[in-house]
């Protein structure tokens, strides 16, 4: 069986906050913020390393008892497609990387926006991104 504790007898209980005890909280002025005093971790720039060239997939071939409906003409129009998405999907790998880049540069100079051959970049705060639009009649590299 538990004993039972007396009522006049207390428990020693650690304090918390024990080491904050002598402190002082800091006058208002200690807590200003400067967003010019933050900084941003540099990312490496190294160069974008070289794939691989991608193979030809070899003809579908059938098997000897199976018959099925093949068409040049078609073949030829999904072959097309394929490379065209193989195509695609390295160029927005490309585009990433660049959105990544002109993130780091505007960051860099200060820009919050920077328009040049008809496409204006604006940095998303908060983000480490960049949103990219087209821009009628932009000729020539203008920084706003």
């Amino acid at each position: 069986m538990a004993k039972k504790k007396k009522k006049d007898e207390t428990v020693a209980t650690p304090d918390p906050f024990g080491d904050l005890a002598g402190l002082e909280p800091k006058a208002e002025e200690e807590w200003s913020f400067d967003p010019a005093d933050m900084t941003f971790p540099e990312e490496p720039t190294a160069p974008p390393a070289e794939k691989p060239k991608r193979r030809k997939r070899a003809a579908d071939v059938d098997l000897p008892e199976m018959s099925s409906f093949t068409n040049e003409e078609l073949d030829q129009v999904c072959s097309g497609l394929s490379d065209c998405r193989h195509e695609k999907n390295e160029l927005e790998t490309a585009e990433v990387q660049l959105k990544t880049v002109g993130a780091q540069l505007l960051k860099d100079h200060g820009r919050m926006t920077y328009a040049a051959h008809g496409i204006r970049l604006t940095l998303v705060p908060g983000v480490e991104s960049i949103s990219v639009r087209l821009v009628k009649g932009a000729k020539k590299a203008d920084a706003e």
